[in-house]
């Protein structure tokens, strides 16, 4: 197939609109990863290691349950985006947050941790399932690990069916693919963790759903995810950037949807988590 690889890119590439993107999206995902964490059971006094942290907004959430008596640690290997996380931390005064420039499969610690959590981490991980059991042992006993993942095997779906959409979401899920992501990763996190080593994890599925001024955030925030794939999906030969014609993308999202009066369902996002013995 042209373009493809089995070495997992980081397909939506580094610059400053990608990092925009991503802190808005972090707003869009907050509530449901804060679900989640709480139903894992992270709470005061933890240590909570993030995997994959970026530029942090995560380990924000993350710091806002465990308190001033718990303390945060991110991981990541961009250094660009850790001084962007650095920063935030300092203007939200978060003290007990801290960040270290390290790769996750080569990250060990003086203590173990009471959780390790990661949202949308494992999907460029060369070996999920080894990458799983690596955070696994930086738990202590009774430690928490909590991962969140998409799965765009689902992809977008409207209905009543609008064309737009489902080519849109066929470019994203294909220059996943292509790029050697793990895209449909969220869809087998059940057998990744027995894969690993691991206990079957606890599992929950989140979709936003919903039509007209509702899914004008998604309509947004789709567009922007193109743009940011939009050299990857020219480089991969998925379509060609007049096609794409992203800076009416969202409009023309939302224009489709409203004319049809269609109901939008995103992209499934599947969280799970499992209690180290």
């Amino acid at each position: 197939m042209h373009g493809e690889t089995s070495v997992p890119q980081y397909v939506l590439g580094r610059s400053e609109r990608e990092l925009e993107r991503l802190i808005r999206q972090a707003g869009l995902l907050h509530p449901l990863t804060e679900r989640i964490f709480r139903r894992a059971g992270i709470g005061p006094g933890m240590r909570v290691l993030d995997i994959g942290c970026g530029a942090g907004d995560v380990s924000f959430l993350a710091a806002g349950l465990v308190g001033p008596t718990g303390s945060v640690v991110g991981v990541d290997v961009n250094p660009g985006v850790l001084a962007v996380a650095r920063e935030r931390a300092a203007d939200k005064g978060l003290s007990m947050v801290t960040f270290e420039e390290r790769s996750i499969e080569n990250y060990t610690a003086h203590e173990p941790f009471d959780a390790v959590v990661g949202r949308f981490v494992l999907m460029y991980q060369a070996d999920p399932a080894t990458t799983l059991a690596h955070v696994w042992g930086l738990l202590r006993s009774g430690g928490i690990l909590v991962v969140q993942e998409p799965d765009f095997t689902a992809g977008l779906h409207s209905s009543p069916a609008i064309a737009l959409w489902q080519q849109v979401s066929d470019w994203i899920t294909e220059t996943f693919r292509r790029g050697g992501v793990h895209h449909d990763i969220g869809g087998r996190l059940y057998p990744l963790f027995l894969r690993a080593g691991l206990p079957g994890p606890g599992m929950r599925q989140d979709v936003s759903v919903g039509g007209g001024p509702d899914m004008r955030d998604l309509c947004r925030s789709t567009a922007e995810t193109v743009r940011s794939l939009l050299p990857r999906i020219e480089r991969l030969g998925v379509a060609r950037a007049e096609e794409v014609d992203v800076d009416t993308l969202a409009e023309r999202l939302e224009r489709a949807m409203n004319a049809a009066d269609s109901q939008i369902r995103s992209v499934p996002i599947m969280a799970a988590w499992a209690t180290r013995p």
